[in-house]
């Protein structure tokens, strides 16, 4: 359920950074950035960038636009 709900943000507010994500759910930094990771592993959100310029994009919407 977790990572439904993070997903449905991250396709609701895309482009998202981690700041954002990390707010949203209430979450420190680290915390957050494994449960990006976890999305991106799961194959259903993408990052794009490097370093503090990193945005997460929902899957689906890049593969359409």
């Amino acid at each position: 359920v977790r990572e439904y709900m993070e997903w449905w943000y991250i396709q609701a507010n895309e482009p998202v950074t981690r700041a954002q994500f990390a707010e949203q759910f209430d979450l420190p930094a680290k915390t957050a950035q494994n449960h990006l990771n976890r999305l991106i592993e799961m194959g259903v959100i993408l990052a794009k960038g490097k370093g503090k310029a990193i945005r997460y994009y929902h899957l689906k919407s890049l593969m359409n636009g």
